[in-house]
């Protein structure tokens, strides 16, 4: 029996925003007299930003639930959980390069069946920042973007150095977060206490899990930015591990431009993942694009971990991809790559062998705006298909963005149609579909949404959406 999903979704974001104070008329020879060097380098003012979201879920969702060992029963749970997320950015604190982020995350089970705790939080970042001529410095909780680490998670330190010779090397140092913050989302039993409040951080007590690592890269302006970086791994103090990446994206000319990456797991020597792009501007209004990208999945696992030995398929890829613009209401992109899947299975002998398959995906898009700049409108058209062996998905997808009125005031309607070449769980294609209106001014951004669909797994599935966005400034500065 399909499940039958009835969600309903509220959003609710207050943002904080920052400008300049008007200066008010007063008469010029009442001013003090200042000093050349206060003249020439003025002291900024202190800025604070940040968002405020807010997000409440209403739908039921059917579980397993287990009578007894080995005896399990399916129940129907209406879950409410709402969540709270919080961003803050404090700039100029006494230097123009020192600054303050955080963002928050909190949970509440208004249901209490959807959390192992009823409640949870957890930061995802919390991190000060200095930056001044060469440095960049952050410490706390933070993502590090450097070569071979791309959005590593730690609780720790980064500093980079980038000199007038268009040299740089750029390092860091911290515990790993752990990827279920706040309490443990996935546990087997719930807390004995279902009013229970969760961790609120994630567990600190991680001395053997801890990333380190770099990168050596240089850097011209936009034109050019290579690098080579190094990234360990350990989980309770063993080598779970060690990547060594290089990474290149360059203009060399006006038209043509290169992107490529390559990292190599250190503990098997092998290509963990590699990528290359390679981009061709053809006067203002085409572009032609080869790409390669290869994946070996198997060594996004740690080596510590026992799911380490459960996959042993490799993916590749190599198509290219053409766009054009023919006049300035009009785009059309195309993308083709041709797939290959490699894996090894046990032949009738008991020996391991190496099989490969192939398949492909291509998806055409085109897309027509209209109206004024600052109150556009557009239609969109695509297709698409993605194919491997005998078992194929092809998509419509039709979506329109229309204006009403001279106002901000608009409505947006989408429509996607699968077709599976292999029925999954006896059904054929899924129907997806929404409407919606929205409000946007300079100072508001709110809208609602509605949803409804068939697919394989639902016989029903509706959900709705609000949303609400309120922009207000505010400035610190020093009262005289």
């Amino acid at each position: 029996m399909k499940a039958v999903l009835l969600p309903i979704i509220f959003i609710c974001i207050p943002l904080v925003a920052i400008a300049q104070d008007d200066s008010s008329a007063e008469d010029p020879a009442s001013k003090q007299v200042q000093s050349v060097e206060e003249l020439s380098v003025p002291k900024p003012k202190p800025r604070l930003s940040g968002s405020l979201q807010s997000y409440m879920f209403l739908s039921q969702r059917t579980q397993m639930h287990q009578l007894d060992p080995g005896s399990y029963a399916r129940q129907n749970l209406n879950v409410m959980p709402f969540y709270e997320i919080m961003t803050l950015r404090a700039d100029n604190l006494g230097h123009p390069g020192l600054s303050v982020h955080l963002q928050g995350i909190a949970g509440l089970d208004l249901a209490d069946v959807y959390f192992d705790n009823r409640f949870i939080a957890d930061p995802v970042y919390a991190f000060v920042q200095f930056k001044h001529k060469i440095i960049d410095a952050k410490l706390g909780r933070q993502m590090v973007f450097a070569g071979a680490a791309e959005g590593l998670h730690i609780d720790g330190v980064r500093v980079a150095l980038h000199t007038s010779l268009y040299l740089g090397v750029e390092g860091y140092a911290g515990l790993l977060v752990s990827p279920k913050q706040g309490p443990d989302w996935y546990q087997n039993e719930r807390a004995n206490d279902f009013d229970e409040f969760g961790r609120g951080f994630t567990d600190w007590k991680r001395e053997g899990n801890y990333a380190v690592g770099g990168r050596l890269f240089y850097k011209v302006s936009d034109k050019t930015n290579a690098g080579v970086s190094l990234l360990h791994l350990a989980r309770d103090s063993e080598t779970a591990t060690q990547i060594l990446g290089a990474d290149l994206d360059m203009t060399p000319i006006s038209w043509m431009s290169i992107f490529g990456k390559a990292n190599i797991d250190l503990t098997t020597l092998s290509v963990r993942d590699a990528g290359g792009y390679l981009d061709f501007f053809i006067g203002e209004t085409s572009v032609v694009g080869l790409h390669y990208k290869h994946v070996d999945p198997t060594i996004y696992i740690a080596n510590t971990s026992i799911f380490s030995v459960f996959s042993n398929e490799k993916h590749n890829a190599l198509g290219a991809s053409f766009g054009v613009t023919p006049f300035a209401q009009l785009s059309i992109d195309a993308f083709y790559s041709q797939l290959f899947y490699q894996y090894y299975d046990v032949d009738d002998t008991n020996d391991w062998e190496t099989t490969t398959e192939s398949g492909h995906q291509i998806d055409v898009d085109a897309t027509y705006s209209f109206g004024e700049a600052d109150h556009f409108g557009n239609a969109r058209f695509g297709v698409g298909r993605i194919a491997r062996a005998e078992a194929a998905v092809n998509q419509i997808r039709l979506g329109a963005l229309i204006p009403l009125g001279a106002t901000g005031l608009k409505s947006a309607v989408n429509a996607y149609v699968d077709v599976y070449q292999e029925p999954i769980l006896e059904q054929n294609y899924a129907l997806l579909g929404d409407v919606g209106i929205f409000y946007y001014t300079p100072r508001i951004r709110t809208g609602a949404t509605f949803r409804a669909g068939e697919t394989p797994y639902s016989d029903t599935e509706l959900s709705g959406m609000i949303t609400f966005a309120y922009n207000f400034l505010t400035t610190f500065s020093k009262q005289e």
